[in-house]
Parts: C-alpha cells; structure tokens; sequence
C-alpha cells in the first residue's frame, strides 16, 4: 500500500471510529437541552450508553490514531497539517467525551444527594 492509500485508510478508520462517541455526545446534549420533552428512562439510557460507546469508539479509533501519529512523524512528506485534522478531532472528541462523563458524575451526584 502506498503511503497515500495508508494515510487514506488510517483517517477513514478514525473517522468511523469517532461515529460511536459523537452519536453519544449528540445525544446528551439534546437530552440536557430538552429534559423536560424526554421520559426519565430515555434520559437515564443516554445516560447509560455513553461508557461503552466510548470504549467501542476507543476500541476502533485508538489504535488508528497512534498508528496516524506514528507515521506521520515518519512520512512528513505525506501527512501535512491537513491530513492530521482526523487526529486532532479524535483527541478533542475523546476529552470532550470524558469530560461529559465527569460533569455526569458531579451532577448526578448532587441530584442524589451524596
């Protein structure tokens, strides 16, 4: 495989790989904006599905990325700035994921009463 192909390949897997998570996060944030239009158990769903579609995602996008991250420091020529946004989308979705899982836990852990 050239490294053009590879580095086709390697971004379209990242990008699947981020489809899990994204759906999640698209999910909570319409379920924290309209709480009142959902039922508590859809909301609690969300809620529940957000751990293993980020490991899923995780699972699929993690090895892509490091191996993205790899070759690019080895072929420059072939992974400029633009080539590397799949990369730097994949680092901001999963921070942005467990920082969605961290507010989750505090402010489901105020509602409790703990």
């Amino acid at each position: 495989m050239t490294p053009i192909a590879g580095r086709n390949v390697t971004n379209s897997i990242i990008i699947a790989g981020l489809v899990p998570v994204l759906t999640w996060l698209y999910l909570l944030t319409f379920a924290a904006l309209h709480s009142d239009d959902l039922l508590p158990w859809t909301t609690a769903g969300i809620i529940m599905r957000g751990i293993p579609f980020s490991v899923l995602s995780l699972l699929i996008a993690g090895p892509a990325m490091l191996h993205a991250r790899s070759k690019a420091l080895q072929n420059r020529a072939a992974w400029t700035p633009v080539h590397q946004i799949p990369l730097f989308l994949g680092v901001v979705t999963f921070l942005t994921a467990v920082i969605a899982a961290i507010w989750l836990v505090i402010v489901n852990r105020k509602v409790s009463g703990a």
